[in-house]
C-alpha cells in the first residue's frame, strides 16, 4: 500500500506543476476546489484547440470529400460533448471523511492520463496546417477523433469513479 501512496503522491505533485490552483484530494476541503480547478484547465486548453478546429473548417469545406467531412464532425461533435462535460460535471463532490488510497491512486492515473491525452490532441491538431486534405485528411481526421473519443473515455471513466467513491 505504502508503494501505491508514494506513486499517488508522485502524480499528486506532477498535477500541481501542471495545473495552478489544483491542490489534489488528500484535503477533504480542497477536493471541490481541486476538482473545478482540473476542469477548468482541460476545458481552456480544449476551447484553444476547438477554435483552432475551427479555423481549418474553411480549407476542410473546400474539401468536397463526404467522408472526410463526415468524420471532421465527428471530432468537432465529440469536442463539443467534452467540453461540456467538463463545464456541466454529471458529478457533485462531496466530502468523505477519507478516500481510500487506491481510489487516490486511480483518480490521479486518470487525471495524468487526461493531461498527456488533450497534450497529444492538442499538438496533433495543430498539423492539420501541414496536412494534404486530398491524401491524408480523412485518415489524419480519423486519428484526432479516435484522440478525442480518448479523452472522453477517460473522463467518462474518472466520472463513474468519483460517483461511485465520492458522493
Amino acid at each position: 500500500m505504502k508503494s501505491n501512496f508514494q506513486s499517488a503522491e508522485i502524480l499528486e505533485n506532477d498535477l500541481m506543476k501542471t495545473i495552478r490552483g489544483y491542490s489534489g484530494y488528500q484535503v477533504a476541503k480542497a477536493r471541490e476546489k481541486t476538482d473545478r480547478r482540473l476542469r477548468e484547465f482541460f476545458s481552456e486548453q480544449l476551447k484553444k484547440v476547438e477554435k483552432q478546429i475551427s479555423d481549418y473548417n474553411k480549407n476542410i469545406e473546400q474539401n468536397n470529400n463526404e467522408t472526410f467531412q463526415e468524420t471532421f464532425n465527428k471530432v468537432s461533435s465529440t469536442l463539443r460533448t467534452v467540453l461540456q462535460s467538463l463545464q456541466n460535471p454529471v458529478y457533485q463532490i462531496s466530502v468523505p471523511a477519507k478516500i481510500y488510497p487506491g481510489t487516490l491512486h486511480q483518480l490521479y492515473e486518470y487525471e495524468i492520463q487526461l493531461k498527456n491525452q488533450v497534450e497529444i490532441f492538442s499538438e496533433e491538431v495543430q498539423e492539420l496546417k501541414n496536412i494534404d486534405f486530398e491524401t491524408e485528411g480523412s485518415d489524419f481526421m480519423n486519428h484526432l477523433f479516435d484522440l478525442i473519443d480518448g479523452i472522453n473515455q477517460t473522463m467518462s471513466e474518472r466520472e463513474l469513479l468519483i460517483m461511485g467513491e465520492m458522493n
